[in-house]
């Protein structure tokens, strides 16, 4: 399922940032199962849609969730760069 692989993505992505981005892990998980848990709720809700109304609010909350979910994924890229920057600026300056 796309929910499943979204959350796989965001997880992979938060444990190949290093210490930084495992501070913000826990936080980066939880953002990534809630927007997955709002795809799910509402593909659910468009498949049993019934009327014509029903299905276009059906149809909008699935598009919002999609949304949501990938201002989450932005955000968590944004972190993880950042978190990336900071490690390298650790290497950089450290002695050998």
């Amino acid at each position: 399922m796309a929910a499943q692989r979204f959350i796989g993505l965001l997880t992979a992505l938060s444990l190949l940032a290093g210490t930084a981005a495992l501070r913000a892990e826990e936080n980066i998980v939880k953002t990534a199962r809630d927007s997955a848990r709002e795809l799910e709720e509402a593909a659910i809700k468009l498949v049993v849609a019934k009327g014509e109304k029903d299905r276009i609010a059906a149809l909008t909350d699935t598009i919002q969730a999609f949304e949501t979910a990938l201002s989450s994924l932005r955000a968590s890229l944004r972190k993880v760069a950042s978190a990336q920057k900071d490690i390298k600026k650790i290497g950089t300056n450290s002695p050998s």
